[in-house]
């Protein structure tokens, strides 16, 4: 709820009754939405209220309403909260959605965000979306469910040319309403301030657009999330214990290292890294030894876990406590060159 006259700390609130009986037991027994938290309203205030995601009746043509009231908390009296003011707003729904509307059309509109990596602040902006014809009167953007971060709920939202409202977990809505000026049959949208989540991958969003409280369409899309890079590339050399030759020799195993350091912090026990070498090394050995700074603890008695697999040069570290920000690795491996260059490095993603 909000409009000119409203003051609340730090917002309004509003609860969902379905009690049955007790002081604040529901008229004939039906739930309703209390709105609270806000300073005294002077006479004449203009509010608008908005309820995400009320389940409308699965048949058309038929009467509905909602009752509005207006109370006062007075302690003094029996009953404490009382009656000022209540009216019936009534509406008939003569639309029907065919059960085939209900579902989501996947679509490829053009997304761009400001920021497409993870444990980031980004604006997300579809652009240039056909709406068929002018006058789409709202618009809902829902944001994945999944691994987005709550989007936190404000009335007055800048979303690039609109005004729209947002709404917390578990809605994940911006909706745009009434637009001005009108939408026409072809309009950019920018949803701002979206935390990413932590994991890279294609995510889930969807968007719903209405003409005068009548379906348009639907549409849902995936929104990809990347990896960070880290901050400098991996070091590779010789390690300087275990090797005492500085020079390579083709098709012989020696002793190298590989050295880099986190960006972002990993979960305890779900977090893993994979170390993939191209170029003119091979591993033809299981050996593998790990170094780091600051020292990171193994999840459970099984110690930490370097998987070699010599079929795909790939190695994946595992079964870690919680790993922060800015840890350094050094890895320790035996791998093959077939180039005898001392200043040959292979291609390291990790």
């Amino acid at each position: 709820m909000y409009g000119p006259n409203l003051v609340a700390d730090p917002y309004v609130k509003c609860d969902l009754i379905t009690y049955t009986s007790g002081p604040h037991k529901a008229d004939m027994n039906e739930p309703y939405i209390n709105i609270y938290g806000f300073q005294t309203l002077p006479a004449n205030s203009t509010l608008t209220i908005q309820i995400p995601k009320i389940l409308r009746y699965d048949s058309h043509n038929i009467d509905a309403s909602i009752k509005l009231s207006i109370m006062e908390e007075t302690w003094g009296y029996n009953d404490p909260d009382i009656q000022l003011y209540s009216q019936e707003i009534s509406y008939q729904r003569t639309e029907y959605i065919d059960e085939d509307d209900k579902n989501y059309d996947d679509a490829t509109p053009n997304v761009t965000l400001t920021n497409s990596i993870i444990n980031k602040v980004t604006d997300i902006t579809i652009n240039d979306i056909n709406l068929t014809s002018a006058g789409v009167t709202t618009v809902i953007f829902e944001v994945d469910q999944t691994e987005f971060a709550d989007i936190g709920r404000s009335e007055t939202v800048t979303c690039g040319s609109h005004t729209c409202s947002k709404f917390n977990k578990p809605i994940q809505y911006f909706i745009i309403n009434n637009p001005s000026p009108a939408l026409t049959d072809l309009e950019s949208f920018t949803f701002p301030d979206i935390a990413t989540p932590q994991y890279a991958g294609d995510f889930t969003f969807k968007m719903r657009f209405y003409r005068s409280n009548s379906y348009e369409s639907h549409i849902q899309f995936p929104v990809t999330i990347t990896p960070e890079p880290l901050a400098t590339a991996p070091t590779f050399q010789f390690d300087p214990v275990l090797e005492n030759e500085t020079v390579l020799y083709p098709n012989t195993l020696q002793y190298h290292n590989v050295i880099f350091t986190t960006v972002n912090a990993l979960p305890t026990g779900t977090g893993s890294i994979k170390l993939t070498l191209t170029g003119g090394y091979t591993f033809n050995s299981q050996y593998c030894t790990l170094a780091t700074a600051p020292v990171v603890s193994a999840y459970d008695g099984r110690l930490i876990q370097c998987q070699v697999d010599t079929s795909t040069n790939i190695v994946k570290i595992y079964n870690m406590q919680a790993v922060p920000a800015s840890t350094q690795f050094t890895f320790t491996f035996e791998l093959t060159s077939t180039s005898t260059a001392s200043t040959i490095s292979p291609l390291i993603s990790v």
